[in-house]
């Protein structure tokens, strides 16, 4: 484990979040069980020529030792790092970071989970996990930060505000949140004073497919959607997610991802203190449809929020495709 010495002769180790032993051992009992019965009926059987029966028990005998040496490679791993807070940055299955690239930390639940070989990569799933997010200093090409994670599988250690008080420590400036704000954003000067200059010039600003249809429509005053227009300060934020559906078929799945917006307003508030998202259209969906191919993009649409309303927060939640 790598250690670090603080000015006060502190020394300073590096925490991980680690593999840890099942809350319940009856399946491996089981399972250790079968591999003798099925050991046993094989010898017996086939001492006693009986070949059928004999067929069956080696069948059974292939299960249980496939099962007792996935159970046996389990339990090696029972304290493995699975990701690490150190001295020199953050780091997983064999992927780091050093700290002065990385600008977030955060550990979080959904039902998306991180590739290992492709840690910016994500893929559905049906049940919600854990991950590791980290927000660097690096862009893509739309200007919004790279994200990079991994997911915990199996069972883990908890200690998360534990790898996260070591990563304050080796990286006084870090921030705690998966999110992306337009504050993240690198979108370009050029691009963003063209839309605002369209902007003051129609008053407003259309967001348009690449039918030309209009998406949306924003104005120094208000957001407008279909026949609901909404007046900025009753709006608390804008939060841009990833809607992500797998569809399961005899071919194989089928995964989309598709860009929508919701709106949150400050009026109302659930009893978790969550805000109450608007509501549009004949069905009263809480979000909006936003095609990739839409202009401007959801990244430049957050800068010309932040400069008309920027009492209006933007947040950015969306997964790598």
């Amino acid at each position: 484990m790598n250690v670090e010495h603080s000015g006060h002769g502190v020394p300073h180790s590096a925490v991980s979040v680690v593999r840890v032993a099942p809350k319940r051992w009856l399946d491996h009992y089981a399972g250790a069980v079968l591999i003798v019965a099925g050991v046993i009926a094989s010898v017996v059987l086939y001492s006693n020529h009986n070949d059928y029966w004999s067929l069956i028990a080696l069948v059974v005998t292939i299960f249980a030792v496939v099962y007792g040496v996935t159970t046996v490679r389990t339990l090696a791993t029972i304290g493995r790092p699975l990701a690490t807070a150190g001295p020199d940055g953050i780091s997983w299955s064999g992927f780091s970071i050093p700290w002065d690239r990385v600008v977030a930390v955060d550990f979080t639940t959904g039902k998306t989970r991180y590739l290992r070989r492709r840690p910016n990569k994500t893929k559905a799933t049906e049940h919600v996990m854990y991950s590791l997010i980290v927000t660097t200093t690096e862009k893509d090409t739309s200007g919004r930060p790279l994200q990079f994670g991994t997911t915990f599988t199996g069972p883990f250690s908890g200690n998360f505000d534990e790898v996260k008080a070591a990563a304050r420590r080796f990286s006084p400036a870090i921030e705690f949140r998966s999110t992306v704000s337009s504050s993240d954003l690198a979108v370009d000067e050029a691009r963003t004073q063209q839309l605002l200059d369209q902007l003051r010039r129609d008053g407003h600003l259309d967001v348009l497919d690449k039918r030309g249809r209009r998406v949306l429509s924003v104005s120094p005053d208000a957001f407008s959607y279909g026949s609901t227009t909404i007046g900025w300060d009753d709006i608390d934020s804008v939060v841009a997610f990833t809607y992500v559906h797998t569809l399961r078929t005899s071919i194989g799945d089928s995964t989309s991802r598709d860009p929508r917006i919701a709106l949150f307003q400050y009026h109302g508030q659930y009893p978790d203190g969550e805000y109450v998202p608007y509501r549009f259209g004949t069905f009263s969906v809480d979000y909006i449809d936003y095609p990739r191919t839409s202009s401007p993009t959801i990244e430049e649409l957050a800068m010309v929020i932040s400069r008309v309303a920027p009492m209006t927060r933007f947040t950015d939640r969306r997964t790598s495709a």
